[in-house]
């Protein structure tokens, strides 16, 4: 897959959601590969604020898509329940178009507003949207501290270099 690109369902996704006037930050893996990491992702995770507006956009969309609770034992549908919802920190789905990780907030950077802040919006073609620049990547890589966070850090960094020209 060339840099700049994302996984074939992630843009599908991404599609749909600025369609629907979803407002998000695509964080994680996808934000990384979409400004030239050279990593391996297979799910998306995106930074949404969990206002009841946006929820109103947001869980029809996931709803027509099939979304199941990925954590849930009986993998339960979605729902369009926005009073329910909102008071949620995260959701893990899966979805007929792969799995989605939704964030309320992002650890070493904050919510969604000073995600938004630390936010870079790229061309994908046909659609525009709003990722996470690789240094709020690399502060929330670091502030995780996984191992699976840490060994991508040195790729990361190195992508960082290369855009800044240095």
């Amino acid at each position: 897959m060339p840099a700049n690109s994302t996984p074939p369902a992630s843009g599908e996704l991404l599609h749909r959601l600025t369609d629907s006037r979803v407002d998000f930050v695509v964080v994680g893996g996808v934000a990384a590969v979409l400004q030239g990491a050279s990593i391996l992702t297979i799910d998306l995770d995106l930074c949404i604020p969990f206002s009841p507006e946006n929820l109103s956009r947001l869980l029809p969309l996931l709803v027509d898509m099939d979304a199941r609770f990925r954590a849930h034992p009986d993998r339960p549908r979605l729902t369009n329940d926005v009073e329910r919802f909102a008071s949620f920190r995260l959701l893990l789905l899966e979805t007929a178009l792969g799995p989605v990780d939704i964030l309320r907030e992002i650890t070493g950077i904050g919510d969604f507003d000073e995600v938004a802040r630390a936010s870079t919006e790229i061309d994908l073609g046909e659609f525009r949207c709003r990722v996470l620049g690789l240094e709020g990547l690399i502060s929330t890589k670091r502030a995780v501290g996984r191992d699976k966070d840490l060994r991508v850090l040195a790729e990361l960094e190195a992508t960082l270099r290369l855009r800044s020209g240095g």
